[in-house]
């Protein structure tokens, strides 16, 4: 917080964002502006001039962009949201395409292409379960 002092940006909802990205980082624009309830508008600005201080970086990830602290490592490999969700599933019991649209109230197609892409980062991987077909599994990296 004296950071944001002493470079002259003080606002107490730029303090709000700056805190919840050290405690949540890596976070993308949606989560931060559902949890900390600001208008799209808002949280944009005051991300910019975070940014432009120098206070915070931004890995962009296809349609997002994730927060982290400036100086944060960041990961090479980030997943989406509807991923992250996915990545969830399969770490509670290996699971199937099929399975996971139907817990997940999605479409196979656009579960297959989230395990494909996920498959390729080395998240996940397919496994030949006998009897049963196949299943995706998480990675032991």
């Amino acid at each position: 917080m004296s950071r944001l002092k002493t470079n002259g940006i003080f606002n107490e909802n730029r303090c709000n964002i700056f805190n919840f990205i050290v405690q949540n980082p890596g976070k993308h624009f949606g989560e931060i502006k559902r949890k900390l309830n600001l208008t799209k508008r808002g949280l944009g600005y005051h991300l910019e001039k975070m940014l432009d201080e120098g206070l915070i970086s931004i890995k962009p990830h296809g349609i997002f962009k994730f927060y982290y602290p400036s100086g944060t490592e960041m990961p090479s490999k980030v997943l989406t949201p509807m991923q992250q969700n996915i990545f969830k599933l399969i770490k509670e019991e290996p699971c199937s395409t099929r399975k996971i649209a139907e817990i997940m109230k999605k479409s196979e197609r656009s579960i297959d292409y989230h395990v494909n892409n996920m498959n390729k980062l080395g998240f996940i991987e397919k496994k030949k379960v006998k009897g049963k077909g196949v299943y995706w599994h998480i990675c032991n990296n």
